[in-house]
């Protein structure tokens, strides 16, 4: 079978995936990337070894031309307005495509994005195109949103979590002694409440420390927020996709505290790298993925959740938290970039299987 996927930027995990779904061999894989880099993003070039186009560099004609001949395109979101040009025209042609997106309505309240995207987008309303969901939580969200006689399928971000999971914790058993963040130093990430609530038990936890990867415009505000525990906070600065194991290996928990996160790669590496998980009711992933027995996931923007789902995770010691250890990794087994693979492969059947 003939796809075309669209998505924003060849970021690592996106290049993962389709390099795994084309080496597959079960079908031929073309993948329109809408910029080459942005510069919202500071990863390093990636290789691609699957057929590839930057729309940022078609014309327009060079860009329908990409569509002739599949039978089924994947568009994953709707901007620029070439893309919608796109769209519009596949919906036209009658051929099968399928939308893949996150959960709707961050930037605008429910009925407003509603009706945007009746306005710009409004070849989604038709009954006969899947929807492909990152995540339970998107999938419900469209339910709400197009009905449930819509096909809708979870089809989350995937990775390469083999490199995490090689991570030995077999003598896991001893208190947490580092609590890991890594993301942009945005509000939407939650990193401001994280550091209010590392100050606010760092007197019980005298040996806890808190590191920090990433950047972005909050990174002088939070220094001057660290002062009184500036000797126990780390700032490591962004890193690559390929330095992220390290860091992982070398911390205990992970906190994921974004006030909206449409899934939030980070939560299946925690758990995969046998980590204790603290995240938010506004991360899809962890709302898929953690469960009590493994971390604790608190309401998002709220810091006195925060405090007491930190302070539990930094007292966890000894079985339980090998226990724990042991419940994250056999929950994200499925988030794999191999699972993901199997996954894509059915949706892509079930959705030429739909419309036709």
């Amino acid at each position: 079978m003939n796809v075309l996927f669209t998505t924003p930027l060849p970021v690592p995990y996106q290049v993962e995936l389709f390099d795994a779904l084309a080496a597959s061999g079960e079908v031929d894989v073309t993948v329109l990337y809408t910029w080459r880099t942005h510069n919202s993003r500071s990863w390093d070039s990636q290789k691609l070894a699957h057929d590839h186009s930057f729309l940022s560099e078609l014309s327009l004609a060079e860009a329908i031309h990409l569509l002739c001949g599949r039978e089924l395109v994947v568009f994953s979101g709707y901007h620029p307005n070439q893309l919608r040009r796109l769209i519009a025209i596949r919906a036209k042609s009658g051929e099968p495509w399928a939308f893949w997106g996150e959960r709707p309505g961050f930037m605008l309240p429910n009925w407003i994005g509603r009706y945007y995207r009746q306005a710009v987008l409004p070849e989604l309303g038709s009954p006969m195109t899947p929807i492909w969901g990152i995540g339970s939580w998107a999938v419900d969200a469209y339910r709400h949103e197009f009905g449930s006689r819509r096909k809708l399928i979870n089809i989350p971000y995937f990775s390469n979590l083999d490199i995490f999971f090689d991570i030995d914790r077999s003598d896991a058993v001893a208190p947490p002694r580092r609590i890991l963040f890594s993301g942009s130093l945005i509000k939407r990430k939650g990193v401001d409440l994280l550091l209010k609530a590392f100050i606010a038990i760092a007197p019980e936890f005298p040996k806890l420390e808190l590191h920090i990867i990433g950047d972005g415009p909050m990174l002088d505000h939070l220094r001057v927020m660290s002062t009184p525990v500036a000797e126990r906070v780390q700032f490591h600065g962004f890193k690559q996709w390929a330095e992220l194991p390290t860091y992982y290996a070398n911390a205990d928990v992970l906190c994921a505290p974004s006030r909206y996160d449409g899934w939030g790669l980070i939560v299946p590496e925690g758990l995969a790298s046998g980590l204790l998980v603290v995240s938010t009711n506004q991360t899809g992933a962890a709302l898929d993925l953690v469960d009590a027995e493994c971390g604790w996931v608190v309401q998002a923007g709220a810091l006195d959740p925060l405090i007491d789902a930190l302070r539990a995770a930094a007292s966890t010691t000894g079985p339980e938290r090998l226990a724990r250890i042991a419940r994250g990794r056999s929950l994200v087994i499925g988030q794999d970039v191999k699972a993901g693979v199997g996954r894509i492969l059915t949706a892509i059947n079930e959705s030429v299987i739909t419309i036709t």
